[in-house]
């Protein structure tokens, strides 16, 4: 996913199959922390509101959810701030 935010929403994900990696960047879009989601290590992860954070598939599947409090559109709604996974 792009590099992004939510200003007024903590996000969680859960990994069900498969491994994601989650990025966390510092306010120069810095990558300074690399947590890794699978059915080994950690499964569930909480993002604070207002982090900069990226998602990666690791393998060629993942099933996983993602969850956050609603409404999903307007204010509140994530903030895109790079194109891709860095």
């Amino acid at each position: 996913s792009p590099i992004h935010y939510h200003p007024k929403k903590d996000e969680y994900y859960m990994i069900l199959s498969g491994e994601i990696e989650i990025s966390i960047y510092n306010k120069k879009i810095k990558r300074n922390k690399k947590i890794i989601l699978n059915n080994k290590q950690k499964k569930v992860f909480k993002i604070e509101r207002n982090t900069l954070h990226s998602i990666k598939v690791k393998n060629s599947k993942a099933i996983f959810t993602e969850q956050r409090a609603g409404p999903f559109s307007g204010k509140g709604s994530g903030r895109i701030i790079g194109d891709s996974f860095g």
